[in-house]
């Protein structure tokens, strides 16, 4: 009996640990990152500075880069255009970011997105192979996106949808190798 409590019980007391939430990245006709969650949206635009809402926090670190923050899980959003230095600097003094979505992010340096955490890299525009065999070296896996995607994260990462069931993906945060977990 306290075994199938146990099992019946587990599951539940993991649930609230997968809140998450979506995040809409920008087509050609719509400029704005927004962050949805249950069924209500946040522009990152500039009228987010810091902003506390629905359980997530979002703030803006430099002009066109924000972060947003659920639990003790964050990732790092970059506006096209914005300069690689920008985004290097706001990296250097933010921590527990293992998540970026960085639109172009060709001539990012591997090492700085390491040391800041990054074990994710989501981007739309291709980088060359040899920036790519850099992140791959630092344990950052680089992953293609498309504009107008709808990207759903839970703990920090991005779950891949598989019809009726979900995954989340993680990172170990010393050796940097990925597990899935399917829920």
């Amino acid at each position: 009996m306290r075994k199938l409590a146990t099992l019946i019980l587990s599951p539940l007391s993991i649930t609230p640990l997968f809140a998450g939430y979506g995040i809409s990245i920008p087509d050609r006709g719509n400029y704005d990152f927004i962050v949805v969650k249950d069924g209500e949206k946040l522009p990152l635009d500039e009228n987010v500075w810091m902003k506390r809402w629905n359980g997530i926090t979002a703030e803006q670190l430099d002009n066109g880069i924000y972060k947003v923050t659920e639990g003790s899980e964050s990732i790092l959003i970059s506006y096209p255009g914005t300069s690689r230095e920008a985004i290097e600097d706001a990296l250097r003094f933010e921590y527990g970011i293992s998540t970026a979505i960085i639109p172009d992010s060709n001539g990012l340096e591997a090492g700085t997105l390491a040391e800041a955490g990054i074990r994710l890299l989501l981007t739309i525009e291709p980088m060359p192979q040899i920036q790519e065999r850099l992140m791959e070296e630092e344990n950052i896996d680089v992953q293609r996106i498309q504009r107008g995607s709808l990207i759903d994260i839970e703990n920090g990462f991005p779950i891949k949808d598989s019809s009726n069931r979900k995954e989340l993906i993680f990172f170990c945060p010393d050796c940097g190798h990925e597990f899935t977990i399917v829920i």
